[in-house]
């Protein structure tokens, strides 16, 4: 999966959650680590870093899955996108953006029908990542 071309933005909190949960299914995605890539200056090539937290320990990000018809052929397709939200300081050296990470005392929260989790779709604290 091509994590870049399904990130849904936490920016847009306001006018996209509630309206998505209607239709969208809050996520959390276990991971131990996940990719930025930061543009070279002067070059079209960019440079992935790993970034994952100092002890190595597995952690949540946000995501919304749905299931919707394709109308062309009436095949159902489930569809997936990671929140993102503005980088932290230690990510905004290499992009503007990263994943929304979620404490695990948030992890219930988010997969509630709270219609407007909007301050967990916030910038990780720097100092947890390597």
């Amino acid at each position: 999966m091509d994590a870049s071309r399904s990130t849904l933005s936490a920016r847009r909190c306001a006018t996209c959650r509630p309206s998505a949960r209607l239709t969208c299914a809050a996520s959390i995605v276990p991971v131990d680590g996940f990719f930025e890539w930061k543009a070279i200056k002067g070059q079209k090539a960019r440079r992935p870093y790993a970034i994952a937290m100092k002890e190595g320990a597995p952690f949540g990000i946000a995501g919304l899955w749905e299931n919707w018809k394709e109308p062309a052929t009436g095949e159902w397709i489930r569809t997936f996108a990671v929140v993102t939200t503005e980088a932290n300081e230690m990510v905004a050296e290499i992009h503007d953006r990263m994943p929304v990470i979620l404490a695990p005392g948030d992890y219930a929260r988010w997969l509630s029908d709270e219609p407007d989790p909007c301050d967990l779709m916030c910038p990780f604290p720097a100092g947890w990542g390597r």
